[in-house]
């Protein structure tokens, strides 16, 4: 979800919500945040086990992933 979506769902103003998650000390931050890599992993997952068993697509993704990686190290 868009963050604009989810300060919709949570009764928040879009933009008093915006600004919270850009502010790395904020609770709204490090929750946003942290709702969003765990997302981001359960894609992974379902990728790298797509991989394995032959998907084309998977098997790019996951190669773009690793490389993704080693940019950040």
């Amino acid at each position: 979800m868009k963050p604009s979506e989810i300060a919709l769902v949570l009764g928040r103003n879009p933009e008093v919500f915006r600004s919270d998650i850009s502010m790395p000390d904020s609770p709204a931050y490090k929750a946003y945040f942290k709702g969003k890599i765990s997302q981001k992993l359960e894609v992974h997952k379902q990728m790298a086990m797509l991989a394995r068993v032959g998907s084309p697509l998977a098997l790019e993704q996951s190669q773009r992933a690793l490389l993704d990686m080693e940019d950040d190290e």
